[in-house]
């Protein structure tokens, strides 16, 4: 577990936790966290894909737990910076996780403000999905916002362990951007993309170089989003808690 906001890793029972799959979507949520006055929350590192099984052994410490980082968008609604607060998550079983009612209504209000927002539901995935048609085919009834590899996985995780979940993701490349394959293939086996890995994978692609200046894009307004609604969320549940 990464402890956040100077709270330290044995003083967060009780508190919200926010999980995450990669370093760099971590950075976010602290950026977030640190922001706020006695932000009571903690950021908990899970691993693409969950790989990092056991750091969702330990959730009932906590009031709710919020998968947050960045998703896949699978419709043209869901542009880079959607912000995605789904009630459901379909499994890749075919199944659907609901988010608990109370905490998805309670988020939802907090960030009302930011536009556009989503609450259709995200499909989990255990691949990146990298080529605008595989999104579109996953989209395509037009019922699901987007995507992503750890938030079905941290659900059932939730489920049995008798806590709150609830879904808060920004999309990161959109419908029709593909993914350079410099950034896909350093995320297989669960495994994060390190930069001077990426840097050795453009160099050995250079035909990706295009597409990477156009994805750094997408991850500059994504980041800025995430780390906003994080700090909103946090600031308001710091104010409720001292009120």
């Amino acid at each position: 577990m990464i402890a956040a906001a100077g709270v330290a890793d044995s003083d967060n029972a009780g508190t919200v936790a926010f999980v995450v799959a990669t370093a760099f979507e971590s950075r976010c949520v602290q950026r977030g966290l640190k922001a706020v006055a006695r932000a009571n929350a903690a950021c908990i590192r899970c691993g693409i894909g969950c790989h990092r099984k056991d750091a969702l052994l330990k959730l009932s410490r906590f009031q709710c737990i919020v998968s947050t980082g960045f998703a896949a968008g699978l419709q043209h609604s869901a542009a880079t910076g959607t912000l995605l607060i789904p009630g459901r998550i379909q499994g890749i079983d075919g199944k659907f996780r609901n988010a608990s009612p109370e905490w998805h209504a309670r988020i939802r209000d907090v960030l009302e403000g930011f536009q556009p927002l989503s609450s259709k539901p995200l499909i989990h995935v255990d691949e990146i999905v990298a080529t605008p048609g595989a999104k579109r085919a996953l989209g395509a009834d037009g019922k699901l916002a987007g995507a992503d590899m750890e938030s079905a996985l941290i659900a059932d995780a939730c489920e049995a362990q008798g806590i709150p979940f609830v879904t808060m993701r920004v999309v990161l490349d959109p419908v029709d951007a593909t993914v350079p394959d410099a950034i896909s293939a350093g995320a297989v086996n669960g495994t994060e993309p390190r930069a001077l890995e990426l840097l050795a994978a453009l160099a050995r692609r250079p035909g990706d170089l295009h597409n990477a200046f156009i994805f750094a894009g997408y991850i500059m307004k994504a980041r800025q989003i995430l780390t906003q609604a994080i700090s909103q969320v946090t600031g308001a549940l710091a104010a409720s808690a001292h009120t």
